[in-house]
C-alpha cells in the first residue's frame, strides 16, 4: 500500500480518536444518505519542493476535512476541536493493513485553516450545518 493511502487512513483514526462517538468520521466525501452530524477526511492535492538547500525534494500533502452538523452551535464546535488539535501537532502513520500496531513514521502538520460555510438558515435543514478544514502535512519516516 502507498505510503499516502496509509498516511490518509492514519489522519482517519486521528480524528476517529478525538472526536465524540456520537459524531460519524468517514475516510472520503459522504456518497450516500448523508446523517449528520459527519466528519470526512479527503485527499487534497500533493506536489514537491526542494528540501534543505535543494539536497532532496519532499512531498506535501494536502487534506480537507468536511464538517456537517445539524446545527450551528455543533458545526463551530467541531470546526474548533479540530483545528485546535490539529495545529502544532503530529500523527503517527501506521503500517495499514499489514500491521496497524506498527508505526512507520509520522506526518507533521502545517498551514491549519478553518472555515465555516455560510448556509442560509432556510436551506440548513436540507444543506446541513457546514464547514470546511484545510491543512497540509510532510511525512517522515521512522
Amino acid at each position: 500500500m502507498w505510503i499516502e493511502r496509509k498516511i490518509h487512513l492514519s489522519l482517519h483514526k486521528y480524528l476517529t480518536d478525538i472526536i465524540d462517538g456520537s459524531v460519524r468520521v468517514v475516510d472520503e466525501s459522504p456518497d450516500e444518505e448523508l446523517s449528520v452530524s459527519t466528519v470526512a477526511i479527503v485527499w487534497g492535492s500533493i506536489y514537491n519542493q526542494p528540501f534543505e538547500h535543494g539536497s532532496e525534494e519532499i512531498d506535501i500533502l494536502s487534506w480537507n476535512i468536511l464538517i456537517y452538523a445539524e446545527t450551528l452551535a455543533k458545526r463551530d464546535y467541531l470546526l474548533l476541536q479540530i483545528y485546535k488539535s490539529l495545529k502544532d501537532h503530529s500523527v503517527e502513520v501506521y503500517d495499514y493493513p499489514d500491521n496497524e500496531e506498527s508505526v512507520v513514521g509520522r506526518v507533521f502538520i502545517d498551514k491549519v485553516m478553518g472555515q465555516p460555510t455560510r448556509v442560509p438558515s432556510e436551506l440548513a435543514e436540507r444543506l446541513h450545518y457546514r464547514a470546511l478544514i484545510k491543512f497540509q502535512t510532510i511525512f517522515q519516516e521512522e
